[in-house]
C-alpha cells in the first residue's frame, strides 16, 4: 500500500519536461486490494495528475520478477535509460532495509534456504556496475537502516552522493511530492550549471523534504553522504580498529564500560 501511495506522490509533483521518473513495482497480493488488486511486477514512466488516490501512469506488466535478484535491478536501470534517456541519473531503491544485510526483500521470491531473497550490499553494487550507467548523481535508499558506512562505501565509486536513513523509516517513507517539487522549483539563478540540478541539491532536497514531512516525529533520521570523502572515513576506522587490537585486557574492560554508558 505504501508503494502505491508513493507512486501517487510522484504523480502529484509538477516536473518539467526534461525531468522524468521511471518506476518498477513488484507487488505482493498480501497487503492491499486497491488499484485493481493486481500482483506481479510492473514498470513505467510517471505522468502528472492531481488525483492523490488513483494511479494514472501507464504501467507495463513484465510478469513476476525477483527484486532480490541483482539482474532485475540491472534490467530496470537499462530500461529506464532507454525509455527516458538523460544526461544525469539518480537511483532510489525502496522496500525494506536491513543495514549490512542489504535491502529490497521480495516476499514472493525465496532463496534455497527458504528465506525471502534480497539484494546484499555486493549484489546491489554489482547490479549497478552491470548497467549502462557509469555513475549516478545520487543513489538513495527509501528503506530502514541503510545509513551505514558499509552501504555507502559499497557504492562510493558509482554514486556522487548516497541518501539513507540511519534509523527505521516510517511506513510512508520518503515524501516524493516534496523532494521532486523542490527539484522542479530549483533556483538556478545563482549557479553556473546551466539550470542542471546538481547532485548535492538533489540529495539535500530529499533530506529537507523528509524532515519537513515528519516534523515532530521522534526517531526519524535521514542523511546525505558525499562519497568521495569515504576513503578518509575508512582510513580512520581502520586506525581505530588497529588501536582496539592493541588494547590490554584491562583497557578492553574499560572500553566496554564506556560503550555501555554512551547515550544512544
Amino acid at each position: 500500500a505504501a508503494a502505491l501511495d508513493d507512486i501517487n506522490e510522484m504523480e502529484a509533483a509538477n516536473l518539467p519536461d526534461n525531468i522524468n521518473v521511471t518506476f518498477l513495482l513488484d507487488r505482493s497480493d498480501e497487503y492491499t486490494t486497491s488499484e485493481g488488486d493486481w500482483s506481479g511486477t510492473k514498470r513505467g514512466v510517471i505522468s502528472h495528475d492531481d488525483d492523490a488516490y488513483t494511479i494514472s501512469s501507464s504501467m507495463e506488466d513484465i510478469g513476476e520478477q525477483n527484486t532480490g535478484d541483482g539482474q532485475t535491478l540491472t534490467e530496470f536501470i537499462d530500461y529506464s535509460t532507454k525509455i527516458a534517456a538523460a544526461d544525469n541519473y539518480a537511483l532510489v531503491v525502496w522496500n525494506h532495509g536491513g543495514g549490512i544485510s542489504g535491502v529490497a526483500w521480495d516476499d514472493s521470491s525465496t532463496t534455497s534456504n527458504g528465506y525471502a531473497d534480497n539484494l546484499t550490499l555486493n549484489e546491489l553494487t554489482t547490479a549497478v556496475e552491470n548497467s549502462g550507467v557509469d555513475n549516478f548523481e545520487m543513489i538513495g535508499f527509501d528503506a530502514c537502516l541503510q545509513g551505514v558506512v558499509d552501504q555507502s562505501y559499497a557504492v562510493k565509486d558509482i554514486a556522487d552522493y548516497v541518501v539513507a536513513s540511519e534509523d527505521l523509516e516510517p511506513g510512508d517513507g520518503w515524501d516524493y511530492t516534496g523532494w521532486l517539487n523542490k527539484i522542479a522549483n530549483h533556483d538556478d539563478s545563482s549557479d553556473d550549471n546551466n539550470g542542471i540540478v546538481e547532485a548535492i541539491d538533489i540529495s539535500k532536497y530529499v533530506v529537507e523534504s523528509y524532515g519537513e514531512f515528519y516534523e515532530g516525529w521522534e526517531g526519524t533520521t535521514q542523511s546525505a553522504i558525499k562519497t568521495d570523502l569515504l576513503d578518509g572515513v575508512m582510513d580512520a576506522f581502520t586506525d581505530f580498529n588497529n588501536s582496539l587490537s592493541l588494547m590490554t585486557a584491562g583497557e578492553k574492560t574499560q572500553f566496554k564500560t564506556a560503550l555501555k554508558n554512551v547515550e544512544k
